[in-house]
Order: structure tokens, then C-alpha cells, then sequence
């Protein structure tokens, strides 16, 4: 009688996006972002944190995700990507500390990635445009993509204008403004992949504002 081996095949990974913030704290933090959806509580459940803010994110030196440490990602102008395995809760704060932010706009994310492997990336890329960006990223079988994107305006116009994606399913687009001077809009995205390991090419773009700091950041998951 012949033998066979049962191949043990991993869920895929989830991507849901859960919750966001917008806010003009003031002063020099920290700054509590309180009451935001978690998503459902998992052993291993990461909660993935996009950020972006008029004084272009960069003094960010910490961050808490429902009490746990995060991870900072990537940061390049305007714009920053954390991410904090966060088993319990199905909701909480964001608190973020330190550096030389002091009183922006502030318009954040949260996505909940749901039977990766770990905490870490596959791939992650980030980069700053103006008006439109091209990126590609690699991703793993059955794994998922995240992106953020956000927009600083300053043009003085209080025009919140649209954030889009390609590659990427758009999940929101939010925005913080201050005496109609400045607007500072966040657009998170994801995908979960069905199927094979490669590589995606995600475009975003904006209409109806001027041009200004458009960061965006992408991250890929195995499971």
C-alpha cells in the first residue's frame, strides 16, 4: 500500500481596515488619539498604523498602539508607517511622542492584518511625490498589501480635493484643516492576495489640490 503526506497549507493573510483619526492637538504631545476601532481580537493580530502630519511626521521618535510599543516601518517626508502585534482589545488609543512635532494637523490610520507570520515585513517601499506616484512591491503567496497615502495642502484653498489608488482597493480618505489654511488628507489601501507570490506596481494620484508633500508607504505580509 502506498504512502501519502497531507500538505499542511497556511490560511492566507487578512487585511481589514478598522479605524482613523484626525485631529489639531496643539502643543508638543504626547497626542492621544482615544475610542478607535481595533477589529477582532486575535493572538496574532497586528494593527498597522499610517501617518501623516503638517509638520511632515518626521519628529515621531515613539508610538503606542492600544499600549504596545510599535514598530516604526518607514518614514520619509510627510509621512510614516508603524506596525504593534496587539492580541487584546477591540478597541483603544494611538499615542504618539517625542521629536519636533509640535501642534500640526494630524491624520492617522489603522488596518488590522489578521495570520502573518510575523510582525516584520515581507517588503515595504515609501517614497514622497506631489501630485502622483508609481511604486512596486513584492508580496508572498497568499499574503497582503497595505499602502497609505497622504497629502499636505498648504496652498491656503481649505480644498480637500480626492486622494485615488490603482493596484490597491481604496478603503477611506479623511481630512484635518486649520483656518481654512491648510488641509492634510490621509488614504489608506489594501489587497489580499489569492494566489501566487509577485509583484504589484500601486499608483496614487490626487485631483482638486495643489501641489504639496504626498507621501506614500506600501508593506507587504507572509503568512
Amino acid at each position: 500500500m502506498g504512502s501519502f503526506f497531507m500538505i499542511d497549507e497556511k490560511p492566507p493573510v487578512m487585511a481589514t481596515y478598522v479605524s482613523h483619526f484626525t485631529g489639531n492637538p496643539g502643543g508638543t504631545g504626547p497626542f492621544t488619539f482615544s475610542g478607535l476601532n481595533f477589529g477582532a481580537v486575535d493572538a496574532a493580530r497586528l494593527l498597522v498604523l499610517g501617518l501623516t502630519a503638517q509638520e511632515g511626521a518626521g519628529g515621531f521618535s515613539s508610538v503606542t498602539i492600544g499600549g504596545v510599543s510599535a514598530t516604526l516601518i518607514n518614514r520619509v517626508i510627510g509621512g510614516e508607517l508603524w506596525v504593534a502585534l496587539v492580541p487584546t482589545g477591540t478597541s483603544g488609543s494611538v499615542v504618539l511622542s517625542g521629536g519636533t512635532v509640535s501642534g500640526p494637523l494630524i491624520v492617522g490610520s489603522l488596518t488590522a492584518v489578521y495570520g502573518a507570520n510575523s510582525a516584520t515585513p515581507f517588503d515595504h517601499v515609501a517614497t514622497t511625490g506631489s501630485t502622483s506616484t508609481s511604486q512596486n512591491i513584492t508580496y508572498s503567496a497568499n499574503g497582503c498589501i497595505i499602502g497609505f497615502l497622504g497629502k499636505i495642502d498648504a496652498s491656503g484653498s481649505d480644498n480637500t480635493g480626492t486622494l485615488s489608488w490603482s493596484g490597491l482597493t481604496k478603503d477611506d480618505q479623511f481630512n484635518a484643516s486649520v483656518g481654512g489654511a491648510t488641509v492634510v488628507s490621509g488614504c489608506p489601501a489594501h489587497t489580499n492576495i489569492s494566489g501566487v507570490a509577485g509583484s504589484l506596481t500601486a499608483g496614487t494620484a490626487q485631483t482638486g489640490l495643489n501641489t504639496g508633500a504626498m507621501p506614500v508607504l506600501l508593506a507587504s505580509w507572509a503568512n
